[in-house]
């Protein structure tokens, strides 16, 4: 029988263990990272704890971790999408333009930008799921294309709000739940709270996953792969509509550039919280915490007086490392 202390050095030697296992890191890999970085934070600058500062990193990442509620469910159906930041762009304009040209009521704009937002999801979902050209060609290309007629139809200007009138748009940009906290980060987890039921206590998103681990036996199954796919897309496209009205309201102002670049901030997102780019697997929670954890890091770099080239680099080497643990864990899986 065991002694106290060799049933606790037992116990060390088995964390230590698990410790070394590729499946550990997978796991936990990001939650330590996490922590680490904002301890560090914490200790280099007392200010970071602050309550301001909390809901200022809140803010900052709920526009990405919107439109990556959409790339999670693209991804855990076993496709890829960089178009987000040209879709938000077209979301935007449509918006500012139809309300402040047309002068159409607020709503309607906003309805006419998200349609918009599905219509582009759900044409390059047929492409990818009908035509079988591979989804990353697919996106990037309808990324030039968005963004290219984003540019043409704005002449390279802006369509302005008006200024100084409250509306949905403006409440949803800059609007404060009690004066404190942001509206949009209420959208945004709420938005996950829904999307995360979804996934876990509806048939249909049981079937993402299982379309995601398989396709072929998926589709034996009788699921019907091509529909959820491209409905994956089309609600990615949705979603990524909505960060750019989000956007559009906290501006005030379409920008013909806006989102640009955004997409990259978004893919790095949903991979950094743990979502599968091989399909099938991953949580949406997590994938909010990647976007938390990518303003964490900018918000605390800056703090430092850290040169705003770094940043890039920072968050590029974590896209990295987070790929390596995703890389490392499908393979443990497969053994």
């Amino acid at each position: 029988m065991n002694s106290p202390e060799q049933a606790q050095t037992i116990k060390l030697s088995a964390f230590a263990r698990a410790a070394l296992r590729a499946e550990f890191w997978a796991k936990y890999g990001f939650p330590l990272v996490f922590v680490l970085i904002a301890t560090l934070f914490a200790i280099s600058n007392p200010r970071f704890l602050t309550l301001d500062n909390f809901l200022l990193i809140l803010l900052q990442a709920s526009i990405t971790a919107i439109a990556a509620i959409g790339a999670a469910l693209v991804f855990i159906s076993g496709r890829i999408d960089i178009s987000q930041g040209a879709v938000m762009a077209l979301s935007a304009a449509v918006c500012a333009s139809i309300y402040t040209t047309l002068g159409l009521p607020e709503a309607v704009a906003m309805s006419l930008g998200i349609i918009c937002g599905v219509g582009i999801g759900f044409l390059g979902g047929l492409l990818i799921e009908v035509a079988r050209i591979p989804a990353f060609i697919v996106t990037l290309a309808v990324l030039f294309i968005v963004r290219g007629a984003v540019l043409m139809a704005l002449g390279g200007q802006s369509v302005l709000l008006p200024p100084g009138e409250a509306s949905i748009l403006r409440m949803l940009g800059t609007g404060r739940i009690g004066g404190v906290v942001p509206v949009v980060v209420v959208v945004a987890v709420v938005l996950f709270l829904v999307f995360e039921f979804v996934l876990r206590r509806t048939t249909w998103g049981v079937h993402l996953y299982a379309v995601g681990s398989s396709a072929e036996s998926a589709a034996r199954a009788g699921i019907r792969t091509l529909r959820l796919r491209v409905t994956a897309y089309a609600i990615a496209g949705g979603l990524s509509a909505c960060a750019g009205l989000v956007l559009l309201g906290r501006l005030g102002a379409a920008p013909s550039e806006l989102g640009m670049g955004q997409e990259f901030f978004i893919i790095t997102a949903v991979v950094l919280g743990g979502v599968s780019v091989y399909g099938g697997k991953g949580k949406l929670w997590r994938g909010f915490m990647g976007a938390v954890f990518i303003a964490m890091l900018a918000n605390g770099l800056v703090m430092m007086n850290v040169s705003a080239y770094f940043q890039q680099i920072a968050i590029g080497a974590a896209l990295i490392i987070a790929l390596l643990l995703d890389r490392i864990g499908a393979e443990d899986n497969t053994h």
